[in-house]
């Protein structure tokens, strides 16, 4: 019935829209490498952007660090230069999908992104969409995406980029970019390294009086190179090349209940990818092919572990594009993906083919002010069944400044190949988890015909059901997953931001909030404490806002983080209390010809917040980060 439904939606819009020839202009300069569904199809979606302003106060952090400190997103953090994952909308780690150029980088054994390893200066442009995302990006995109995207432009010459930093906790970090682009070619070669010690002071909550300790065994190593290349062969057709490398070393350090810890991991990923493209008036099309290897090697001699596993990923898709009318836009194409993993606690090497089909349809209406989208994708895979996922969504423009959003979606995420096949406890029979998922939101926006000041308030009401969760229980002395769990996930969001000029001076502040319940709905005995209960390490409440000023080449910029309780208990009775956060940014640029010279500094935790993210993971007071940026570009 449901299949039926979205094909006579997809038939239903393609009757409505008239035939004439499209608005289309080819932009030759601007290159953004994605997938070819990114653009057009995002109707009726929640998508925040981050601005030049909130990258570069954040970069020297990594992904971890911008995200929650600028978005909704609550973010699951071991402690200062470890492990760290995204909780979106009440949604878990392997609930979210985070996208390089349009490909999965979440990791197949572990289904989800450390996002602590992926650095700011690396990404060009990042943004969010939040809501059920299966029907164009596949398993796992249940809670929301994040986008992470290459931009360059064609004919901008020489650049040269280079960077150093020092900081609290033995902090230092060097990072440099070169890239060179004529009317044919765009390359660039960008380096990353990172060392710090991080064994910075803490209060330990688990001794009486929280006595203040040093941090011991936290020590982080990270090198990273990327380079990416594209070349134009005409106007329409582009070939596009990218290698991702990444070596990261870290100690990991003892919880507050440890004395001492030996435990080390290495992470270790090489990822390449290839596109070719070719756009025209009427139409586009993409060939789009990557490998990608993860490798992560634990040791801790004090417990007697050694755990090593390795993960390749061969992925080819195709897709094409097609303007049908002067209003409307169909997307299809074929993504299949091949995963072989190897790990200590495999019984045996583990090869699992997935297959997908999806087609996408957006129109425009009334002049542009309706714009419904409808969307569908069906998975098949070797080692199980993968559900038929669908989206229906709308933007309508009830008056010019005002415009409401609507999206209804079906999900799914297909259990990891550790949940099947870890070894003890896997189980190979988990059934995917499923479920769907409704927004609705109004979105307010002001600019008057100068641009002096402009504005945006928006909100959103989101409702989500799963079936099938699946939850780690103990079972004959040791934990197994099952597909027990049912998860009822709702709330509200707001993002508000305002700029305002003023001759040399810019006033710019952003306010981003999130109430959020998420609870299980499901007793697993007749004694469960959990049911109708707040998922753990889920905050009902959490808030980011900022305030900057900007004048000529000065800017200052305070930030400001609350997140509320987070239950460390399925009962609710063991929690962690909220937590405010503050920070400081302050940077000068010196302008000299085709020379710019910054200089930066940002203290984080500004009034020695005393806090914990995770249970008996501590973190840092008051620290601080200053460095320079030497920029060279020869046009």
């Amino acid at each position: 019935m449901v299949k039926s439904t979205i094909l006579c939606l997809l038939f239903a819009t393609g009757l409505s829209a008239q035939s004439t020839k499209p608005d289309t202009v080819l932009n030759l300069k601007d290159v953004t490498i994605a997938a070819l569904r990114q653009k057009d199809f995002s109707n009726g979606m929640i998508i925040q952007h981050f601005d030049s302003i909130q990258r570069k106060s954040y970069q020297l952090a990594s992904l971890a660090e911008l995200l929650g400190g600028e978005s909704g997103m609550f973010i699951k953090s071991y402690g200062i230069g470890n492990i760290a994952t995204a909780t979106m909308r009440g949604s878990n780690a392997t609930q979210t999908t985070v996208l390089w150029n349009g490909f999965s980088i979440n990791n197949p054994m572990l289904g989800q992104t450390d996002l602590s390893l992926v650095p700011i200066t690396f990404i060009d442009n990042i943004s969010i969409e939040s809501g059920g995302g299966s029907a164009l990006w596949g398993s796992g995109a249940v809670g929301g995406v994040v986008h992470l995207n290459s931009s360059s432009q064609f004919d901008k010459g020489w650049s040269l980029k280079a960077g150093t930093a020092l900081g609290s906790f033995g902090f230092n970090q060097q990072n440099a970019q070169v890239s060179f682009s004529n009317t044919k070619w765009i390359t660039s070669l960008k380096f990353f390294k990172e060392h710090a010690e991080n064994d910075f002071f803490f209060h330990n909550h688990s001794i009486a009086d929280n006595p203040l300790q040093r941090q011991k065994h936290a020590g982080t190593q990270a090198i990273s190179l990327m380079n990416e290349n594209i070349y134009r062969v005409n106007d329409k057709n582009k070939i596009s090349m990218a290698v991702w490398w990444q070596n990261n070393n870290r100690k990991v350090p003892p919880t507050v209940m440890q004395q001492t810890s030996e435990a080390i991991q290495t992470d270790k990923t090489l990822r390449l990818t290839a596109q070719w493209t070719h756009t025209n008036m009427f139409s586009s099309y993409a060939l789009r092919s990557a490998w990608f290897t993860d490798i992560i090697n634990f040791e801790d001699d004090l417990s007697n572990i050694s755990s090593n596993s390795h993960v390749q990923s061969w992925i080819t898709e195709a897709e094409g594009k097609w303007y049908v009318g002067k209003h409307r836009i169909i997307s299809a194409g074929i993504n299949n993906r091949l995963n072989i993993a190897e790990a200590d606690n495999f019984s045996k090497k583990i090869n699992e083919n997935k297959l997908a089909l999806f087609i996408t349809e957006s129109a425009s209406f009334f002049k542009g002010k309706l714009r419904p989208l409808v969307a569908a994708r069906q998975e098949f895979a070797t080692t199980g069944y993968h559900p038929f996922t669908w989206t229906a969504g709308m933007e309508y423009v009830l008056i010019p400044k005002v415009i409401l959003k609507a999206n209804v979606s079906s999900v799914f995420r297909q259990p990891t190949l550790n949940d099947k096949y870890w070894v003890p406890g896997g189980n190979p029979d988990l059934k995917p988890e499923k479920g769907r998922t409704a927004d609705a939101g109004i979105e307010f926006r002001q600019s008057n015909q100068n641009q002096r000041m402009q504005w945006r308030i928006s909100a959103t009401l989101f409702d989500r059901q799963m079936t099938n969760q699946i939850i780690w229980l103990p079972a004959d002395n040791f934990w197994k997953p099952q597909n027990l769990q049912q998860v009822w996930s709702r709330g509200v969001e707001s993002n508000s931001s305002a700029c305002i000029r003023i001759q040399s001076f810019k006033l710019i502040g952003q306010l981003t909030t999130a109430y959020t319940l998420a609870t299980n709905q499901k007793k697993l005995s007749d004694n469960d404490a959990s049911y109708h209960k707040q998922l753990i390490y889920v905050p009902m409440y959490n808030a980011n806002a900022s305030f900057a000023i900007q004048y000529r080449q000065f800017l200052l910029r305070y930030s400001y983080q609350y997140t509320g309780y987070r239950y460390t208990s399925s009962d609710s009775k063991e929690y962690l209390t909220p937590y405010h956060l503050h920070s400081l940014y302050i940077s000068y640029s010196i302008p000299i010809k085709k020379v710019s010279i910054d200089l930066f500094l940002r203290i984080n935790n500004l009034f020695d917040e005393d806090y914990y993210v995770m249970q008996n993971k501590p973190m840092p007071l008051r620290y601080f980060r200053t460095g320079m940026n030497i920029n060279f570009n020869n046009k």
